[in-house]
């Protein structure tokens, strides 16, 4: 009898797993495909359940117990890595502040203690932009606009005194999408655009605009290595892990400074990996941070053009 249930439970788990390699192009419109993508781990547990209920249920439960465990420490197993970060590197910061509800307070505090060249605020607001300013020296580059909703403001701030200017607009995605730009520093070097993103996340109407909008992503990214005049840091919440085809598409290296994509949402016991830092220069430190107030834990890491 428990073999009977064991190998559909297997067949579908499988197939559960395999969505993560299912072409976007096909299923860019399909309800529950990114849900299921991002939640292919349910589908490895459940996997090694059905195994293990061949022989027994005792064995099945076993099983699983241990894929919980591997599941859960692996994504949080520092790195072996010593940081090499130079004079040249760049700190960022990045965080969703869950429609300006985080605690500007405890944000000024992140700020000062990680002390990032570029700050990135997501679902941020004017005034909250302006409490952190001012409790840090940060330099706003943009206006916030957060729209009806209250998710679409994203901006980006500098450090005082930073060599990075000329903000524009990418208009990459439906929020705001800041980027600012280092000139060239020294000779032989390149200038640097670090780029804010948003992403809305792939619910109801919205899947086909959050595939559209990675594929933006990634058409620009591309563009940019194809030309190589120029290097590139993309930092926010994408709304996205790697197990979404579309988002590994960005052909960036994903700064974590962890063995795995340690998860960032939701902050209190997170399980996915939703906030990104992403460059085409070199990754040296970075981690995750806590900030009461907001569903997200901010992402930080120093990067080399």
């Amino acid at each position: 009898m428990v073999r009977h249930v064991s190998a559909p439970m297997l067949v579908i788990s499988i197939l559960w797993l395999s969505t993560v390699i299912w072409p976007p192009n096909v299923t860019a419109h399909w309800p529950f495909v990114s849900a299921l993508q991002a939640s292919a781990f349910c589908a490895a547990i459940t996997a090694v359940f059905a195994v293990g209920l061949f022989r027994s249920a005792l064995r099945a439960f076993l099983f699983a117990l241990i894929a919980v465990v591997l599941v859960a420490a692996v994504p949080r197993i520092p790195a072996l890595f010593v940081s090499d970060a130079t004079a040249d590197s760049v700190r960022v910061l990045a965080l969703n502040t869950y429609l300006g509800q985080a605690d500007d307070h405890a944000i000024a505090e992140r700020v000062k203690e990680l002390k990032p060249d570029v700050l990135i605020l997501s679902e941020t607001n004017p005034d909250e932009v302006e409490q952190v300013a001012s409790e840090t020296t940060m330099v706003p580059t943009n206006t916030a606009e957060p729209g009806k909703g209250g998710a679409d403001a994203v901006a980006i701030l500098l450090r005082q005194g930073s060599d990075f200017g000329a903000h524009q607009d990418l208009g990459l995605t439906r929020f705001q999408n800041p980027m600012v730009t280092r000139p060239v520093l020294t000779p032989g070097g390149k200038p640097l655009h670090v780029v804010g993103a948003h992403l809305v996340a792939p619910i109801g109407n919205d899947r086909p605009e959050w595939d559209q909008e990675l594929k933006n992503i990634a058409e620009w990214t591309d563009g940019k290595k194809a030309t190589g005049t120029s290097g590139v840091i993309v930092a926010g919440d994408f709304n996205a892990t790697r197990s979404h085809p579309r988002f590994r598409d960005i052909n960036l290296k994903d700064c974590t400074g962890h063995m795995a994509h340690t998860p960032t949402w939701p902050t209190v016991m997170p399980v996915l990996r939703l906030d990104h830092i992403m460059t085409t220069g070199t990754c040296h430190g970075a981690g995750t941070v806590r900030v009461a107030g907001t569903d997200h834990r901010g992402v930080w890491a120093d990067i080399t053009a």
